[in-house]
């Protein structure tokens, strides 16, 4: 992230995106308040997941949170201690756990 407050990790997209053993981390330590993702109103939200991420202390949850985001073993970056936001929480073997296995099964679409 390279700036604070009304910033955002994913942009819209009418399908999604499913990330996957990524880093979220900041630019320098001055940066606070970043929104994983946020739903603009008279758009598709798009299926979003953050899965076994580190995530950095910026990073503050979900803006506008929809029933398709969703969050899976996420951990801080400094400690790896687990990290809960306002998303969905998937719990291991559910469908839409096992669907994050492919762009197909996910979001519908081969890339």
């Amino acid at each position: 992230s390279r700036t604070s407050g009304h910033a955002f990790v994913v942009a819209r997209s009418t399908k999604g995106f499913g990330l996957v053993n990524c880093k979220l981390t900041k630019e320098s330590s001055s940066i606070s308040s970043t929104y994983l993702a946020q739903f603009h109103e008279g758009s598709e939200p798009g299926k979003i997941a953050f899965v076994k991420c580190k995530m950095d202390s910026h990073v503050t949850g979900w803006r506008m949170v929809q029933s398709r985001w969703f969050e899976y073993q996420n951990t801080t970056l400094s400690t790896g201690n687990p990290v809960v936001f306002n998303g969905k929480q998937l719990t291991a073997g559910s469908a839409d756990l096992e669907a994050l296995s492919s762009a197909k099964a996910w979001l519908g679409w081969s890339p």
